[in-house]
């Protein structure tokens, strides 16, 4: 085992991990509502407006799934859905780093008590 592994981390940086968890959770949140207030609005508007109309009726939902709650009318919410998949990135790195860091702690106190052993 490599010393890094067995060194307990630094609790300041997992608590630092901590709040950029939960920066980044609020973040993503806010991105899934902003999308979901998007999609409301498509809707809303391919619904009254004719010219989303197929065979002079207003799309199905389907139809509305299929095309436009993705991308947006005119393709609005690719942004949104991107900057949601780089935050969701970061959010799973962030707590990758934390759950190795409560390893290490793991590991720690299993050799810890593995020396404890050997000198009793």
């Amino acid at each position: 085992m490599t010393s890094r592994l067995t060194d307990l981390p630094d609790f300041n940086d997992m608590y630092v991990t901590i709040d950029k968890i939960k920066e980044l959770t609020l973040k993503r949140l806010v991105l899934d509502i902003q999308i979901k207030e998007k999609i409301s609005e498509i809707t809303q508007e391919s619904m009254v407006d004719v010219r989303y109309f197929v065979n002079e009726k207003p799309p199905s939902m389907a139809y509305l799934d299929k095309t436009f709650t993705f991308s947006g009318i005119d393709g609005e919410l690719i942004p949104l859905r991107k900057e949601l998949a780089a935050v969701i990135s970061e959010v799973e790195h962030a707590r990758l780093v934390f759950d190795l860091d409560n390893s290490r702690i793991n590991v720690w106190r299993t050799q810890s008590a593995n020396e404890r052993k050997v000198l009793d």
